[in-house]
């Protein structure tokens, strides 16, 4: 389905990857409801995490990312335990 509705029915500023946090101008993609860039959806699918606290195994797409400061790079959390501690998973 296409999803080209999307970028006049919602204005730039609020169309906001959830995957990388920049504005999306084109390739758009939902993920229940939430939007993406499609490359960095495909990415976080790709990518998976594993807590090194609570032990359980993460998709790229549901990790959170905080800031904690203002110009500094996102921290990926933990969903489950808000743990700071993953490990990327190698193939």
């Amino acid at each position: 389905m296409a999803l080209r509705y999307l970028y006049r029915k919602i204005p730039t500023e609020k169309r906001i990857c959830k995957g990388c946090g920049n504005p999306i101008l084109r390739n758009i993609a939902l993920l229940e409801g939430e939007m993406f860039h499609y490359g960095c959806l495909m990415k976080g699918e790709a990518e998976h995490y594993e807590c090194l606290d609570c032990y359980s195994r993460i998709a790229g797409a549901d990790v959170v990312k905080t800031a904690f400061e203002p110009g500094l790079p996102p921290i990926r959390c933990c969903p489950s335990c808000g743990s700071t501690n993953l490990k990327p998973i190698r193939r």
